[in-house]
């Protein structure tokens, strides 16, 4: 389930379950970012991304931490506390400029649809980098 806050425009489908697309979870100096997968199996550096489809996301993909409770340790063992953190944030706004989705009218349309369905059309994704330039222009805004 998703969680929007009261008087947004998602709110009456906040808690509901919803199909979501395979997701690449990235942290850099303890900040998140967040691209989705064009299937659900383990990227290769050539693999290419996808914008994540997601309020409180710009379109670089780095998440607007508001209500996330953003776990004090970055190893493979705290990725299920990434994801955690993440999806029991409270979605509060959509991200930044730029589309995340190619369902007409973004991401509040996208997520509409989807509340009760099972699969999430990956058709509705908007291409991106492959995922080797996607770390180096990280690394590379960071420095």
């Amino acid at each position: 389930p998703m969680f929007f806050r009261d008087g947004s425009e998602l709110a009456n489908i906040a808690g509901k379950l919803v199909p979501h697309p395979a997701l690449l979870f990235v942290v850099r100096n303890g900040a998140l970012f967040l691209r989705a997968l064009p299937h659900n199996r383990r990227p290769d550096p050539d693999t290419r991304l996808a914008a994540a489809p997601y309020w409180n996301i710009d379109n670089n993909g780095a998440v607007c931490a508001g209500t996330m409770r953003i776990p004090k340790s970055v190893t493979v063992a705290s990725i299920s506390a990434w994801q955690q953190a993440f999806f029991q944030s409270e979605f509060t706004h959509p991200g930044g400029a730029g589309r995340l989705t190619k369902r007409n009218g973004g991401t509040a349309a996208l997520w509409k649809h989807l509340a009760g369905k099972n699969n999430f059309p990956r058709s509705m994704l908007i291409e991106m980098e492959p995922l080797n330039e996607y770390l180096r222009k990280l690394e590379a805004a960071q420095r």
